[in-house]
């Protein structure tokens, strides 16, 4: 693409500034040129191109119209050919999906977005989105009956499907399936673990997953690794960041790698993330904590796998 200032005798500025300037005055032609090499190097050959790349090939000639085929009808409101070349060159068009990162809603920001909450919407106000959707008249109620979504209805919580009903119905937010391994040590890693009552004993090894359920809770997955050298009887082993939820109790899987005969139990304390471990002789030595809790919240720590799925229209 040639520079502005190069198509243009009369421009004021230089790129990426570049302005056109009106004539100075009544009959006067110092203004900015209509001539045809800004208008070759400009919209004409980007429209083109546009055109061409939303057909699927290098060069288009043929009028008989289609996505990317002009159809020899002069674009307008509503009637755009441009308008789809360019939504369907960069899949952004009514009806496909998009991941929402911003903390506003898009009805705030002004994106053509609406975020999925298994809502149903008036077709009147999103026609685009109905018609790239919409699973048909043949199939609306087979649809419906089996749980599916992008059906039409009288109603908009979907109670009863219609073919010629006002709404049509959108999906739920997937469930969250992004997990992390997170790693655990006195300090310096994603999460600390600490020991309390143990006058001696060293953290080996501490990892867990950190997952939320579609209803909104938090479960936390973990091992951790401790040498208890002075065999204290019982001691704590703290996980910062971790609150186990507070309406019931909720026991911990122990062992001792080195002693057998006694009895080790564990458990976690509720609203926090101390694990009480009990051995019924001389202290553990070689211990493994491990399970799988429900917690208050997310840990303090936790990355926010949250992320929004929307549609747009």
């Amino acid at each position: 693409m040639l520079l502005t200032e190069n198509k243009y005798t009369n421009v004021s500025g230089t790129f990426p500034n570049a302005l056109m300037i009106d004539a100075s005055g009544a009959g006067l032609t110092d203004g900015s040129e209509f001539a045809a090499l800004p208008l070759n190097d400009g919209w004409e050959p980007f429209s083109q191109a546009v055109m061409s790349y939303a057909s699927g090939v290098q060069l288009q000639n043929s009028p008989t119209g289609g996505v990317g085929v002009p159809n020899g009808v002069a674009d307008a409101v509503g009637v755009s050919q441009m308008l789809e070349a360019i939504q369907k060159s960069i899949g952004n068009g009514p009806g496909n999906m998009a991941w929402w990162g911003n903390e506003l809603d898009p009805s705030v920001t002004g994106d053509r977005i609406l975020l999925l909450a298994e809502q149903g919407v008036l077709i009147a106000v999103y026609p685009g989105l109905d018609a790239a959707n919409y699973v048909g008249d043949g199939n609306n109620m087979a649809v419906a009956a089996a749980g599916g979504k992008f059906y039409r209805s009288s109603d908009a919580g979907g109670v009863t499907p219609n073919i010629a009903g006002p709404y049509i119905q959108l999906p739920a937010q997937p469930e969250p399936t992004f997990t992390k391994t997170y790693i655990g040590a006195t300090s310096g890693a994603d999460f600390d673990v600490s020991v309390i009552g143990a006058t001696l004993l060293t953290v080996n090894s501490a990892f867990g997953i950190v997952e939320q359920t579609s209803d909104g809770s938090w479960w936390w997955t973990f091992s951790i690794s401790v040498t208890n050298t002075a065999a204290d009887p019982i001691f704590d082993v703290a996980m910062s960041g971790i609150a186990a939820k507070n309406t019931h109790a909720q026991w911990i899987g122990v062992t001792d790698q080195n002693v057998a005969s006694q009895t080790i139990v564990a458990g976690i304390e509720k609203n926090g993330g101390n694990i009480r471990i009990t051995s019924s002789g001389a202290g553990p030595t070689t211990v493994l904590v491990f399970g799988k809790i429900i917690l208050e919240s997310k840990p303090t720590w936790a990355d926010d796998f949250e992320f929004k799925l929307g549609i747009r229209y």
